[in-house]
This record gives structure tokens, sequence and C-alpha cells, in this order.
């Protein structure tokens, strides 16, 4: 399968952690199991293991995926999941940072207790 990668960004393949130059095409392969996926260098992506449906209480790690390359800043909203109170101002948004010069994940404070909260969990940082 040919894929172009867009110019001005390192592309990082999200199964492989091979990186990639954008302003190319690549040949990758494609299977059942996986498509081409792949994600720009200094991102951050929050991962759930083994969730099945929204509101389901799992006691596994939050995996906070870190695709390193420059500084990256993404913010983790997080609710109670149902009912209401996040229009009454009840949410959290969690500030994740990725400091590239000090290999760094910053992980802001959550202000409301939820079920799965990043305030009850662990987490696990994977530096893919």
């Amino acid at each position: 399968w040919n894929c172009y990668l867009p110019k001005g960004e390192t592309w990082i393949d999200f199964y492989t952690g091979e990186r990639y130059e954008g302003g190319q095409w690549i040949e990758i392969p494609v299977t059942i199991d996986a498509i081409p996926l792949f994600v720009k260098a200094g991102s951050v992506i929050p991962m759930e293991k083994g969730l099945q449906y929204a509101s389901e209480v799992v006691d596994t790690p939050l995996e906070l995926r870190v695709y390193p390359g420059k500084d990256a800043q993404i913010v983790l909203y997080e609710d109670a999941g149902e009912g209401y109170e996040c229009e009454e101002g009840k949410y959290n948004q969690v500030v994740l940072e990725w400091n590239e010069k000090e290999e760094v994940l910053h992980v802001g404070t959550a202000e409301f207790d939820f079920l799965q909260s990043i305030k009850n969990r662990k987490y696990e940082v994977v530096r893919v």
C-alpha cells in the first residue's frame, strides 16, 4: 500500500515506532489486523487497556504514549461519563506536556474525582 506522509513533520508508525520524514510516499504493508497509522512526532496519546465500553471500570494503569521528536502539549478531558454535571463545570482538563529536551512528561492536576479519573489511577508513561 502506498501512503503519502505530509511534508514538514516527522511521522512515526503507530505499531512499530519506525520514523519517517514527511514529504514522501512510502510503501507500507496492510493486513486485516493493521491498517497504516502514523503519529506526528511530538504527540501524547492516552490509551486504555482492555476497556470494552465507556462506563466500564478497569484496574489497569492509564497508558500515556509519548511519540518524541519535539515538545508537545495536550489536554486530557475527563468527566463522570454520564449525567449533566459537566454542564455545571464538573469536569477535568488535565494538561499533559512533553518536554523533549528533558525527556519528561509533566502531568497536570485534576480538580474533580471521578471513578476512572487520572486523579484516582496509576498511569504508565510509554516512550515509543
